[in-house]
């Protein structure tokens, strides 16, 4: 679970420094982030049949944390509650690598002028996972994301977060389909395969609209497609493009934003659907609470009996005094 959740949140953080507009990999809020609190409280309830009352099973919290340590402008590094740390170095004002504290993992970040052009993770000084963005009209339009087929579940599982590519969930469709995606052959890891995905993004001002995404050929039919709403709020990661989310919920990986998701609805190509909304607290225009809540409810043959878990996740965001 540690090596899972330092490889996720490496990736993850490679991909928050960057803005549309301006010269990407520059990370420098008006209001800088302190420290981040996300509680999941998830309340379990079973009924025999579809006609009994739900009753109370069981309740689990889970609880996560982040610290956020800045140096003047520039984000110095991230320490999760199980003590993991992220270190950020910098060009002049450009986020370049990030390192994880005590392992051989990094993730480079290389640019086009004023673009990001790549994102690569590193492992014991291979290259395992890398992302290449594409721009139109100054905003990212499109970024492939490319795996060796032997990388570990959390290395991947951190590099997508920090490229925006995790942004669906993972469909008996989508994940067949992954098994005969286009591969080609690399000779500097054991000729490993490499796996490749793409998300194509189009804007309304300054925040995503739609991202859709394809697995192993963008010549066949979207694997899914997502349709964002958003507030009018300070997104206080905004231009942290390759940070993914650092540990935190679907859609806040989407850094490319200048406000908040309120609504996210998700088609498969399946045809079936699926729709998240978040409600949110403020302080002066920016977001002090995030809320979500999700209902699930299936049914388990071997115990005939039906369950439905209610999760609440609640994000709390604390900001360093002016």
């Amino acid at each position: 679970m540690k090596n899972q959740t330092v490889t996720m949140a490496l990736l993850m953080a490679a991909a928050m420094f960057s803005s549309c507009g301006e010269k990407e990999g520059v990370f420098n809020p008006e209001r800088k982030l302190a420290e981040i609190v996300t509680t999941t409280t998830s309340v379990h309830e079973v009924r025999a049949s579809q006609t009994d009352d739900w009753e109370y099973d069981t309740t689990y919290i889970y609880t996560n944390s982040e610290y956020w340590t800045w140096d003047n402008d520039h984000l110095a590094n991230i320490r999760y509650g199980n003590d993991e740390r992220l270190q950020f170095e910098y060009d002049g004002d450009r986020v370049t690598r990030i390192m994880v504290q005590g392992r051989d993992q990094r993730i480079d970040i290389q640019y086009d002028g004023r673009k990001v052009k790549s994102i690569i993770m590193y492992i014991e000084g291979i290259d395992f996972a890398k992302a290449t963005f594409s721009h139109e009209h100054g905003k990212v339009s499109c970024i492939e994301e490319s795996e060796r087929s032997l990388m570990n579940g959390g290395a991947k599982a951190l590099f997508r977060r920090i490229v925006g590519l995790d942004m669906i969930d993972e469909t008996p469709a989508s994940a067949s389909d992954r098994a005969t995606q286009h591969a080609t052959k690399d000779n500097t890891a054991g000729d490993q395969e490499w796996l490749s995905r793409w998300v194509d993004l189009e804007w309304d001002g300054d925040n995503i609209a739609t991202a859709t995404f394809y697995e192993g050929s963008r010549s066949e039919p979207a694997s899914a497609i997502r349709t964002y709403t958003y507030d009018n709020a300070h997104n206080p990661y905004s231009g942290m493009t390759y940070m993914g989310l650092c540990g935190f919920i679907v859609d806040q990986n989407l850094r490319l934003n200048a406000n908040n998701i309120v609504r996210c609805v998700t088609t498969y190509k399946s045809g079936h659907s699926r729709t998240e909304e978040y409600t949110y607290t403020y302080d002066n225009g920016w977001p002090l609470s995030r809320t979500q809540v999700e209902v699930d409810s299936y049914y388990l043959p071997a115990f005939q009996e039906y369950r439905q878990v209610t999760d609440t996740t609640v994000i709390r965001y604390t900001y360093n005094s002016k």
